[in-house]
């Protein structure tokens, strides 16, 4: 089931063209407009001494 799970969609999209549309418009309405396109690398260094608690990284 676990391996069968990821081709699902694929298969259900590829038998109704309309409905990967539809996925798409929807995808595109959720996804932040700062995010489109952006490729690239992060690096972190903390330093400083210890830290005892979470390291949050944000954009």
């Amino acid at each position: 089931m676990t391996a069968a799970w990821p081709l699902w969609p694929r298969r259900l999209l590829g038998q109704d063209p309309a409905a990967a549309a539809e996925l798409r418009a929807l995808l595109d309405e959720l996804a932040p407009e700062s995010g489109r396109g952006r490729v690239g690398e992060v690096h972190n260094t903390i330093s400083g001494g210890a830290q005892h608690g979470p390291v949050i990284q944000s954009v």
